[in-house]
């Protein structure tokens, strides 16, 4: 009979960085750390389309393009008046980026022009997602003051909104996080209220609820396929069957503090970022519970956003260092 070697954690570290590993292939390398620009926390990340650059955002109310192969930084764009809380790319017009703001402003920018394109006040209070739908038609905002818009885009006009909007509202407390399902049928949001609500988009109904059973739910992110919804409170990430609206696993045991951020990447693996500076990578098994993370990246400050590329080879990280993190 042949003998099984278990697995051991080994640990490395790179440029100042710690890995924690249970698998010897995993590089775990940092290749980027740009401390260079930002001059307040970093609150979300985003790859472009074709995985050719990140931009951040930052509470120092500005938005930042990076170069992933160089690092270098490609533009900055300076307008909001307050801290920019989220951003995201269109998948069909891929040089067009929107940005949500604590000023209550979203603004769409064109990458490639170095220009905003448009600017309208969609809330009352802190803007806090904004995703475009799969097909690019819809521009999908939330915010602090506990509602949810659906914005009509006409891409390639130059006009991008045309002032049409579809206002969702059924949440009980600030909402924190907006994602449409891959298939662009379903909106999932989560919410102080502890719930993640799925919305449909075309009548704008709610579909199902999800409630956590202890806390205010800080980001919900739809799994590749759709199948799964992945959810962070406190200081666990819980797994949602997507139709049957059940937790399936329960990724928690190992951050000590709270969960701030969590990606899927392009094969299924969760990133999960926190304040006591870790960053996890999970196998999102759907039988096991309470899982052991197959990697631990460890970052010099409390983690505030992650988020795979497209490809699922990279992953890049940002938090209260002010500092752009990216590992392959």
């Amino acid at each position: 009979m042949g003998q099984t070697q278990s697995k051991k954690k080994t640990s490395k570290k790179e440029n100042g960085f710690d890995c924690i590993s249970s698998s010897k292939t995993f590089g775990g390398k940092v290749i980027h750390y740009i401390h260079e620009k930002h001059e307040a926390p970093i609150l979300s990340i985003e790859f472009s389309p074709d995985d050719t650059f990140i931009v951040t955002t930052s509470a120092d109310s500005t938005i930042a393009l990076w170069e992933l192969k160089s690092g270098r930084l490609y533009r900055v764009f300076k307008q909001h008046k307050k801290a920019v809380t989220c951003c995201s790319f269109s998948s069909i017009d891929t040089h067009i980026l929107a940005s949500g703001s604590e000023d209550h402003l979203v603004m769409l920018w064109n990458i490639k022009l170095g220009r905003r394109v448009a600017r309208f006040e969609a809330h009352e209070n802190t803007v806090t997602a904004c995703t475009f739908s799969p097909d690019g038609k819809c521009l999908a905002t939330a915010s602090k003051d506990c509602t949810i818009k659906l914005y009509d885009i006409v891409p390639g006009s130059g006009q991008y909104i045309n002032g049409k909007y579809l206002c969702l509202e059924g949440h009980e407390g600030p909402i924190h996080s907006a994602q449409f399902s891959p298939d662009g049928i379903l909106l999932a949001t989560c919410s102080d209220d502890r719930t993640i609500r799925l919305w449909n988009r075309v009548s704008g109904k709610i579909t199902s609820i999800l409630t956590d059973p202890y806390n205010p739910v800080i980001q919900c992110r739809f799994s590749g396929d759709g199948g799964e919804i992945a959810s962070c409170s406190g200081k666990c990430v819980r797994v949602w069957n997507t139709m049957l609206c059940e937790i399936v696993n329960i990724l928690e045991g190992y951050h000590t503090e709270m969960v701030t951020t969590i990606a899927f990447s392009a094969d299924g693996k969760i990133a999960t970022g926190s304040t006591d500076r870790t960053i996890c990578i999970w196998e999102a098994e759907k039988t096991a519970l309470k899982s052991t993370p197959l990697h631990v990246l460890r970052s010099k400050s409390a983690v505030r956003a992650c988020c795979f590329s497209r490809s699922g080879k990279y992953l890049s990280s940002g938090g209260d260092d002010n500092a752009l993190s990216v590992w392959k």
